[in-house]
């Protein structure tokens, strides 16, 4: 195994690391051109998806028809970063089941005129997603575990789009702005990171 540290702290594994293919060592000449390539691939990657300070943003409107631009979002960003399918799958269930949420239960007054905005940052080691909505307050953090492996005529209604992202994603967090605004930030670690 080769562990190479590159800029801002990221380490990968070169044998694993979906931007690199191959299983040789470091010491050559060829493999320090590859291992340059590697690294601009690695921070091309970092431009894209984190172009400001507060990375790419998506805005969007309260119907379940804009699911197909949060697929194209996630899939285009995942692609830029070199991230796996199985990778960008997850991610997008998981940010899917919660913004569905917010579409749902948010707005008990009607969504009209409101928006659900994502930000979406890579990180050294994990992708960053902030979901903004000016909707009721709610915080996932504080729901009662749903339990799966009772019978289903036994479980309480609702609940499993909760248990399924904050299974999916590495960890999350909530709270409320003081301007009446819901953030659930959500992390996804990197694979393959050492």
């Amino acid at each position: 195994m080769h562990i190479v540290s590159l800029p801002e702290g990221i380490c990968i594994d070169l044998i694993q690391h979906p931007l690199s293919k191959r299983k040789q060592t470091i010491g050559n000449t060829n493999n320090r051109r590859r291992l340059t390539t590697d690294r601009q691939k690695m921070n091309t990657a970092n431009s894209n998806m984190a172009s400001t300070s507060k990375g790419k943003t998506l805005v969007l409107g309260c119907s379940l028809a804009e699911m197909e631009r949060l697929y194209e979002f996630i899939g285009s960003n995942c692609d830029l970063c070199g991230l796996g399918k199985g990778f960008c799958y997850e991610v997008q269930l998981a940010l899917e089941e919660a913004i569905v949420n917010v579409m749902s239960y948010a707005f008990p007054n009607g969504s009209d005129g409101h928006t659900i905005e994502l930000r979406a940052r890579l990180r050294s080691d994990s992708v960053r997603f902030d979901l903004i909505d000016d909707g009721v307050p709610f915080d996932p953090t504080t729901r009662e575990e749903v339990d799966t492996d009772a019978p289903l005529s036994e479980r309480k209604a609702g609940g499993l789009g909760i248990h399924l992202y904050t299974r999916m994603m590495s960890r999350l967090n909530y709270r409320r702005t003081g301007d009446g605004k819901n953030i659930l930030t959500l992390y996804k670690n990197l694979p393959c990171i050492s």
